[in-house]
């Protein structure tokens, strides 16, 4: 198997670029905020705060950014139309009514004097340090003297101004500095100091500090499928591939086809999202990518030693522990799942890199998606649900077509526990 010793990626690049790959030469002028700056855009895209598109230089008007503040909230989902203005300059058919009505309600955003709201003009940077700073659950008793000037310094002190640069308090902003401003609260401490704002959308942080990529698939892809032509993949995902933002091993390029991926790697397991024509591609070498792919038999099942029932990780006949990652994942293997000792599967594995006490490398793989083989009684794989493609071979295996579920189960083990070869623990 394929040892990752380091990510050659650092800071904001983490997550926006394929690395090690041999990339035509049109990569060499794509500057690295170029690619920070994709990469952030994609995941305040995929997170459905705002279409990231066309041209991001334009101003942002206080109604458009009253929406992005509810999109990027709990109360996403609670947008409705009213019948009741939402401001004396805001009647009911306005499209941005219902976002500047919790806007306002919430103490995101606030009137002029005579109540208007002036939705057309553009919101300036006092505007969004407080919206967001609200958001994060600070207050007005939370500043002294100058608010204004006090919100704005605790809004750079918590780098909410990252990518954008430092901006007074009556600067207008882009549609681009207002991306930046989202996806800096993604990553931002709420006042409490609880984990990250962005765990409303199920997301964490990378261990570079940034949005790991992985939580957006998690929540919002379908998958995992295993292709092995274009054309397959075309069959695979219900939308134009052209139109598709596309990552490979959890990083964004604009510049790797889906036939150059195929063609490096031989096959690919992918996801996708039809909503926001995204899909992820994971094969088994990227170079020093986060991500990649192994494929291999299960032999051993760890139990958490407190809960003997939900297995913690897994050993493949390479004798590699993979640890289980989600609780998706866990429940595949889990008694009440259809993934057991003996089962081929592809594991996509998230790779981590540490150091032990004498400075040597240690790597350790945490599962994030699983497939599983299904096999006849002459070889082929065999199952009928949830097929990927028909006919071909699969990496590694006799010809046949590779499912997704089947019919097996497993067992609880013990306490701390392996089950190891044969039937499934008792």
């Amino acid at each position: 198997m394929r040892k990752q010793t380091y990510r050659i990626i650092t800071g904001g690049l983490a997550a926006a670029l394929v690395s090690g790959l041999q990339l035509p030469a049109v990569t060499a002028y794509a500057s690295v905020t170029n690619e920070v700056q994709a990469f952030r855009n994609n995941v305040i895209q995929l997170c459905g705060i705002t279409n990231t598109e066309g041209d991001l230089s334009g101003t942002m008007t206080r109604g458009k950014f009253a929406e992005l503040l509810v999109k990027a909230s709990s109360y996403k989902d609670s947008a409705a139309a009213s019948n009741l203005a939402a401001a004396n300059d805001v009647p009911a058919s306005n499209q941005y009514a219902p976002y500047i009505r919790i806007a306002l309600s919430q103490g995101w955003m606030r009137t002029y004097l005579g109540g208007q709201f002036k939705p057309d003009e553009p919101v300036k940077m006092q505007d969004a340090a407080k919206a967001v700073l609200t958001l994060l659950g600070y207050t007005d008793e939370d500043f002294s003297g100058d608010i204004t000037a006090a919100r704005l310094a605790t809004f750079n002190s918590l780098e909410l101004n990252e990518q954008m640069g430092q901006k007074n308090a009556g600067d207008v902003l882009s549609r681009q500095d207002c991306i930046n401003i989202f996806y800096n609260l993604l990553k931002a401490s709420p006042k409490s100091g609880s984990g990250i704002y962005g765990s409303l959308f199920d997301l964490s942080l990378a261990s570079d500090g940034e949005i790991d990529p992985n939580g957006l698939m998690e929540s919002s892809m379908t998958g995992p499928l295993l292709v092995r032509t274009l054309d397959e993949l075309d069959k695979a995902v219900p939308f134009d591939l052209e139109s598709a933002n596309l990552y490979f091993n959890g990083y964004s390029s604009r510049y790797m086809s889906y036939e150059s991926a195929i063609r490096q790697n031989g096959w690919l397991v992918i996801y996708y999202n039809e909503g926001n024509h995204t899909v992820w591609a994971y094969g088994e070498d990227f170079g020093d990518s986060q991500y990649h792919v192994v494929k291999g038999t299960i032999t051993k099942i760890y139990y958490e030693a407190d809960n003997i029932v939900t297995p913690s990780s897994i050993v493949l006949d390479d004798n590699t522990t993979y640890a289980l990652g989600s609780s998706e994942v866990k429940f595949m293997l889990g008694i009440n799942g259809d993934i057991g000792l003996d089962d081929e599967v592809v594991l996509i594995c998230q790779t981590n890199t540490s150091q032990d006490a004498n400075g040597n490398d240690m790597e350790d793989y945490t599962v994030v998606g699983v497939i599983k083989y299904q096999r006849g009684t002459d070889g082929s794989t065999v199952g009928t649900s949830n097929v990927i493609y028909a006919g071909g071979s699969a990496p590694g295996s006799s010809a046949g077509t590779p499912v997704v579920g089947g019919d097996s189960s497993q067992e609880s083990g013990g306490e701390g526990s392996a089950s190891e070869g044969g039937p499934d623990p008792q």
